[in-house]
């Protein structure tokens, strides 16, 4: 379970957010304190129309492994999710099949892992999902709060089967250890994970990983030891485009899509 809090620009100011969240990962103790702060600097400098004792904050729960989630996290997805587990083709159906079987056939059930394009919209619609949710797409947006470099690691990024893989070496690297053993996490293949596939001590490697913090933008991608975390859908994604766009886009898609695959039948 990750925790997002905003990032406060200047000092005590509640001024403006910024869409860049700061991580605070599986540790949770400083987030009351977080929380105590923002609701002191509101105090001193109030923000109109908003009522006194609401904090204009989003705390995010990743929560796919909850057991009445309906978003249903196919093993194609980047980032993290369980290190044995199906793809949505398989997924979805069967899990819709068990909860019908039990009386539960009215959950809504999202469709999430590998769905970069209209083609997979239409695909999770057949098998039964009444919606998806892309996360590997949206990177490639400039609305997304990532790194330039990371954002043209994922649209240089080609055939996602063999350019990511799951893998516990990108959360040694950068510290990340608080997941629990059955979970790991989708990440492009660069420099760091080959140089641990070769046989490279950790230690090693997280000298050249924090070395390569420093370097900014060109330290993504293939050549790079940056985590880039992605799933399989890399290779279907060529641009960058606004994310208004991109729903736009995958909205027509996905439409068209059914309407050809219904004049094949």
């Amino acid at each position: 379970m990750d925790f997002y809090s905003p990032h406060i620009f200047r000092s005590n100011k509640l001024d403006r957010f910024s869409p860049r969240s700061r991580r605070l990962g599986t540790d949770i103790s400083t987030f009351p304190s977080l929380l105590n702060e923002a609701a002191t600097a509101l105090h001193s400098s109030p923000i109109a129309k908003t009522p006194p004792h609401i904090l204009p904050i989003g705390v995010g729960f990743i929560c796919w492994g909850a057991d009445l989630s309906t978003a249903l996290f196919g093993a194609d997805a980047g980032g993290h999710g369980l290190a044995q587990s199906s793809s949505i083709i398989t997924l979805l159906p069967e899990c819709a099949d068990a909860l019908a079987k039990d009386g539960y056939g009215d959950i809504t059930l999202i469709a999430t892992g590998g769905i970069v394009d209209g083609r997979g919209v239409a695909a999770a619609s057949t098998l039964g999902a009444s919606g998806v949710c892309m996360g590997t797409r949206f990177f490639a947006s400039p609305e997304a709060a990532i790194g330039e470099g990371y954002r043209n690691a994922i649209v240089d990024a080609k055939d996602g089967g063999v350019a990511t893989a799951r893998t516990t070496v990108y959360d040694r690297l950068r510290g990340t250890v608080g997941w629990p053993e059955t979970y790991n996490g989708r990440g492009v293949l660069n420099q760091s994970f080959r140089d641990h596939a070769h046989g490279m001590s950790e230690d090693e490697s997280k000298k050249l990983y924090e070395g390569a913090m420093k370097l900014g933008d060109r330290e993504w991608g293939d050549n790079g030891r940056m985590t880039t975390y992605a799933g399989t859908g890399v290779g279907l994604i060529h641009r960058v485009l606004p994310a208004g766009d991109i729903v736009r886009e995958v909205l027509k898609d996905s439409r068209d899509s059914l309407v050809r695959a219904g004049s094949n039948l």
